[in-house]
């Protein structure tokens, strides 16, 4: 565990993520990110994004070219997900509701 990862450092972290307000209109994020960080992405983000009620996560690696959209926002957490690859039509819900092409997405070499 580095310094930047203790339970202390977390549970401020958390509880002042949970006093965010989230701006006015805020209701996807959107995340890419050329160094993969699991923990982060995949586990913190998933938990803390439906505490500052943001309905809907979109999640693209770049380098292995995958896409996840995490939506259904109810009871402090994300209740589905939709995985595809670059190129796949990604189903964006409600308040927007559209498909969001990908097929101009570029992966990062490996």
């Amino acid at each position: 565990m580095s310094e930047f990862q203790t339970p202390e450092r977390h549970a401020r972290l958390l509880e002042y993520a949970q006093s965010l307000t989230p701006p006015a209109g805020w209701k996807i994020e959107i995340s890419g990110d050329g160094i993969p960080n699991p923990e982060n992405d995949l586990v913190g983000k998933v938990r803390d994004y439906p505490l500052m009620g943001i309905p809907l996560y979109l999640l693209i690696d770049p380098r292995e070219g995958d896409i996840t959209l995490y939506s259904d926002l109810s009871d402090g957490g994300y209740h589905q997900h939709w995985h595809g690859k670059f190129g796949d039509r990604v189903p964006i819900p409600a308040p927007f509701d559209f498909e969001l092409a990908t097929g101009g997405l570029v992966r990062y070499p490996a």
